[in-house]
This record gives structure tokens, C-alpha cells and sequence, in this order.
């Protein structure tokens, strides 16, 4: 098993929406043991890259938190339909158990809070205020795994 992937999920061109790939970014040169994926949405196929894994953090942007949000993940039971592009964080490690029988030990969503998704690769003063405390956020779980 390896020991931890972190996903930054959204879209650098819209805003906020891009904050999850901004602290992949940054985390990536920040904790090398750390394994990085950048994404715009959660496919399938990333169930067999995290059966692999024994902790899952997916960082995400959020419009109705008002500080960092973390939610533990649990593997979603049968009946969440598969889409092409847009999966969520619990059917992801679902289809991982229900085809490699393997999920990480621990999986979290890490929700930044979010202002404007408009047409900017800028982030607003609200969502880059957030990228170090997730980033230490992120490195309190790798102590913990």
C-alpha cells in the first residue's frame, strides 16, 4: 500500500472553483512523500488509483462553508449511478470496493471556502486566504498516517 494521495479537484479558469488544484499545487512541493493528483472531476477511473492507497485527501472548493470543512468519506453502497465526469468523493472509494476491494484505511474531503467561480484564473482574497491552513491541514494528517 502506499501511504497517502491527495486529489485538487476543480477548474483554475473559474475562480474559486480552481482552489483544490492550487493547494495540490502547492503541496506537491511542499510534501514530497505525498503522492499529488490535479483533476476537474472525479471519473471512474480513479477508483483503481485510490484502492492503492491507505489515505485518501480529495480538497475541494465550497460555497456554503464559511471556514475549511473536513468530512470523513465512507464508500458509497450500491445504487450511486456512474458518471463519466462527475462522481462523488463516496462513489469514487464505492467503485473501488466493489472492483478491487480495497479502500484507503482513511478518506477525507477537505472543503475550502469559496467566493466566485466567474471566468478568472484568479483566486478571491477569501479562498487564497485558506491555502495555508489547508496545507497544514493536509500535513497534520500525514503526521497522523
Amino acid at each position: 500500500m502506499k501511504p497517502a494521495l491527495l486529489i485538487g479537484l476543480g477548474n483554475t479558469l473559474r475562480g474559486d472553483d480552481g482552489v483544490g488544484i492550487r493547494v495540490a499545487e502547492r503541496a506537491r512541493t511542499r510534501f514530497p512523500e505525498l503522492d499529488v493528483l490535479s483533476v476537474h472531476g472525479l471519473s471512474p477511473e480513479l477508483a483503481e488509483t485510490v484502492a492503492h492507497y491507505d489515505m485518501l485527501m480529495i480538497v475541494d472548493a465550497s460555497m456554503v462553508t464559511d471556514g475549511l470543512r473536513v468530512t470523513d468519506v465512507i464508500p458509497a453502497t450500491s445504487g450511486e449511478k456512474i458518471r463519466s465526469h462527475a462522481m462523488s468523493p463516496a462513489g469514487i472509494l464505492g467503485l473501488a470496493a466493489t472492483l478491487y476491494h480495497r479502500v484507503p484505511r482513511r478518506s477525507v474531503l477537505i472543503e475550502v471556502p469559496a467566493a466566485e467561480c466567474d471566468f478568472t484564473d484568479a483566486l478571491s482574497p477569501r479562498a487564497a486566504g485558506q491555502i495555508d491552513a489547508c496545507l497544514e491541514l493536509v500535513g497534520s494528517y500525514l503526521v497522523r498516517s
